[in-house]
């Protein structure tokens, strides 16, 4: 080049390789785990990421998450490098209620992930305070559609409960979970009460060793409420569910057996509640002071011979009537008496008590499932027990419903309102 002449320096921007870190092997991975970008310019096609509980904030280029990249963040680490999935978890509002009866309300803040919170303080609890003292004791918190959140007043137990706004409800009153025997509750505060009891499961019918065991009749479930001066007692019947063969307590019919491996189940008891002591089948003189009852299901029965083999599972708990067997070849428990048999063999049932199964020798389906336990009890049968029935005929509003408990039964009384 003859003269005098300027040279310019160009220079074309380094590509580097970043990786995507999620932090979190939980999260499902994005379309891609590392790209290419341009020192000096923007990173680009970034992904949106979700997680349950948490706000998606972006990426950063620091572990711990401090100031994620925005839109108008530039490349400026001149090597390869990390970016790392920012989160924060949400916070939910939790509006605390009564089950049943206005009153002042408490609201709860849910941080998903870390604890709870109440409204005028930052730092996380243990408890939620009672909204009110009736003299009832705190059963717990429970969700709309009636799931427990908390035993009592400890909401420590899950921190992943929320996954949004929600308004849930102080229980007050007093449960009760099968222990075979009589449990009673003094009311202690004059009020309008809701009485909830659910029967026990019948026992399962088995033909062989690996055969498929067919599993009894669920439990029923009743309803309703009732006005209680203080100082009434009330006496509940828990039901026990339904042995191989034994019978569920309560009221169940035993189940019977042709072999050692060859079975079936015994009935689940009722579940009652009244004002005089006694499993159910021993108030039959006293049926005025029984409230309410849940119905228990009919053991699984067997079926068998050289060529085949079938199990029958147990009719569901009452219910207005207990459930019948397989194809209806024995009836349910009815309000006003035991069910009937149409084919087969067993034992009918009675006032509080499902029929005992028994075997009988030479017959194709040598044994049979024991009744439900129940307002009256279903009958045994080989083609499985059928369900004995519920009662509500003690409470107002009241509702009862078939086929609901697995295992064994279960009772709650809330306080609902002054009277």
């Amino acid at each position: 080049i003859a003269g005098n002449h300027e040279i310019k320096a160009h220079w074309t921007a380094n590509q580097y390789t970043v990786t995507l870190n999620r932090n979190d092997v939980s999260i499902p991975p994005p379309s891609y785990l590392s790209f290419d970008v341009t020192y000096g310019q923007s990173y680009t096609g970034l992904p949106t990421m979700s997680k349950p509980g948490y706000t998606f904030d972006g990426w950063s280029l620091s572990p711990s998450c401090t100031n994620p990249l925005t839109s108008s963040s530039l490349v400026a680490t001149a090597s390869d490098h990390n970016l790392y999935l920012c989160f924060h978890p949400n916070t939910y509002t939790i509006t605390v209620k009564s089950n049943y009866e206005s009153m002042t309300q408490t609201t709860l803040y849910a941080v998903y992930d870390k604890g709870y919170y109440l409204q005028g303080s930052e730092t996380f609890t243990n408890t939620i305070p009672p909204l009110q003292s009736f003299g009832v004791p705190l059963l717990g918190y429970y969700t709309a559609t009636g799931g427990r959140i908390t035993t009592g007043s400890n909401i420590t137990a899950n921190k992943r409960t929320f996954i949004q706004n929600a308004d849930i409800y102080a229980y007050y009153g007093v449960e009760f979970n099968y222990s075979g025997s009589i449990g009673s509750y003094t009311i202690p505060k004059t009020g309008n009460y809701k009485l909830e009891v659910w029967g026990a499961q019948g026992g399962y019918g088995s033909y062989g060793s690996g055969k498929n065991n067919k599993y009894g009749g669920k439990g029923g479930y009743s309803y309703g409420n009732k006005t209680i001066n203080s100082g009434t007692t009330l006496y509940v019947g828990v039901g026990g569910k339904g042995g191989q063969y034994g019978s569920g307590w309560n009221g169940g019919g035993t189940g019977s057996y042709s072999r050692v491996d060859e079975f079936s189940g015994g009935g689940g008891g009722a579940t009652h509640i009244a004002t005089r002591t006694g499993q159910l089948s021993a108030l039959s003189s006293y049926q005025s002071n029984v409230i309410i009852v849940a119905g228990g299901g009919g053991g699984g029965s067997t079926c068998s011979s050289k060529n085949y083999d079938y199990i029958y599972g147990g009719g569901s708990g009452g219910g207005a009537s207990g459930g019948n067997n397989y194809s209806s070849y024995a009836t349910g428990a009815t309000q006003n008496g035991t069910g009937s048999i149409t084919s087969g063999f067993g034992n009918t049932g009675s006032f509080g008590q499902g029929g005992n199964g028994y075997k009988k020798s030479g017959s194709t389906c040598e044994s049979s499932g024991g009744g439900g336990g129940g307002w009256y009890g279903g009958v045994s049968n080989n083609y499985g027990g059928t369900g004995g029935s519920g009662y509500i005929g003690g409470v107002t509003n009241g509702v009862t419903t078939n086929g609901v408990r697995s295992d064994n039964g279960y009772a709650r009384i809330t306080y609902v309102m002054n009277y």
